[in-house]
């Protein structure tokens, strides 16, 4: 079972990439720094980057509220191999749950894909 139902988003100064796990390459969504949406926090602006895990439930063959279920259950494996990753590199990580879900939608309406 590898139902990959989650994208990996990652917002920097120059702007919002999408993941693609199949090149390993990351997509140019949007021409514009987005890491003042990505959470609530002061200091979200400033970080390096923000990983934003975003959960479509169309992927998963599960039902009703199982579905939320799993979604929070892989975010929470994503968010351990990053915290296994940057402790293996010395690199400091936080993860943040208090977010702008609507800001953040809005500013990935708006996205200019460059990969499928």
């Amino acid at each position: 079972m590898n139902y990959q139902a989650s994208d990996v988003h990652v917002a920097l100064p120059a702007g919002l990439y999408r993941y693609e796990p199949a090149g390993h390459v990351l997509c140019f969504e949007v021409p514009r720094d987005l890491r003042a949406v990505t959470g609530n926090q002061d200091f979200t602006a400033e970080a390096a980057l923000d990983l934003v895990f975003v959960a479509d439930d169309s992927r998963v063959q599960v039902q009703g509220e199982q579905r939320e279920d799993y979604a929070y259950t892989t975010a929470g494996a994503m968010a351990q191999n990053v915290y296994l990753y940057c402790a293996w590199q010395g690199l400091a990580t936080v993860l943040r749950v208090w977010i702008d879900r609507d800001g953040g939608n809005e500013a990935g309406r708006r996205a200019n894909r460059t990969c499928p």
